[in-house]
């Protein structure tokens, strides 16, 4: 998404660098931006090395390098807007706050992108308005879906509770978000309660065979992914999902 707007607003401000670990990435970044090599970089810690190239950065990366990659910014000098979450924990959220008033003179944003969508907008104008009446509950639902959580908390970035926070956080910030845009007040309580121990099968394909399963130790780790099935929508097949991408499926 990051990407994608900034290739189509490239007239409004100049990418002078790019940090990305996978090469084929790296290089369409490289390509596109028409970067010279010595502005690629393919981790942090090269990044930081150099001196401060730019007015800002634009984190975007998976969700367990957002802090250590927000903090090395501020501490180098750069302002700062960051994908949600911007932290997996409230010691680094409670931090990182701390950072951010050591150094008021640069900005730190949290990028919530539903605020800025044309849906949203409007009903936000529509509760304040009040030309429906008086707001008294919101009914806010924010569906996984099963293909989205297979190929993401199954097998994918956020499949081990080690390396990544709750659901509720990974999934969901931007609905928090937008539930206090909406009302105009901040949170006073939050329940939530689940956990990724354990899942037998949790998706057939079209021959009947188990294709994902989550080991029994609980560690969150997938123990199989097999059977391919013979209708092409199936929304487990490994080939339609990581080979010719989905759209396969429409």
């Amino acid at each position: 998404m990051v990407f994608t707007s900034l290739e189509k607003n490239k007239n409004l401000y100049e990418v002078v660098a790019v940090v990305e670990n996978k090469i084929g990435r790296r290089n369409k970044f490289q390509e596109i931006f028409n970067l010279p090599q010595n502005r690629v970089f393919e981790n942090l810690d090269d990044f930081f090395k150099v001196e401060k190239i730019a007015h800002a950065v634009i984190i975007s990366s998976i969700d367990n390098t957002h802090y250590d990659a927000a903090v090395k910014s501020l501490k180098k000098g750069y302002n700062v807007l960051v994908e949600g979450p911007v932290a997996n924990s409230l010691d680094k959220l409670v931090n990182l706050e701390n950072i951010c008033e050591e150094n008021k003179d640069k900005i730190f944003m949290a990028a919530m992108p539903y605020r800025y969508s044309s849906f949203f907008k409007k009903l936000k104008n529509i509760i304040e308005s009040k030309e429906l009446g008086q707001l008294i509950n919101i009914n806010y639902n924010s569906y996984i879906g099963y293909d989205k959580f297979a190929h993401k908390y199954v097998r994918g970035n956020w499949r081990l509770d080690s390396d990544t926070a709750p659901i509720f956080l990974t999934n969901s910030c931007y609905d928090l978000d937008m539930l206090e845009y909406l009302t105009n007040s901040t949170c006073e309580k939050v329940s939530s309660f689940g956990e990724l121990n354990y899942a037998d099968i949790i998706c057939r394909n079209g021959d009947g065979h188990g294709l994902y399963k989550i080991n029994e130790s609980g560690s969150g780790t997938v123990d199989r992914a097999e059977g391919y099935g013979s209708n092409p929508r199936d929304g487990g097949q490994m080939p339609e999902w990581y080979i010719w991408g989905r759209t396969k499926f429409k």
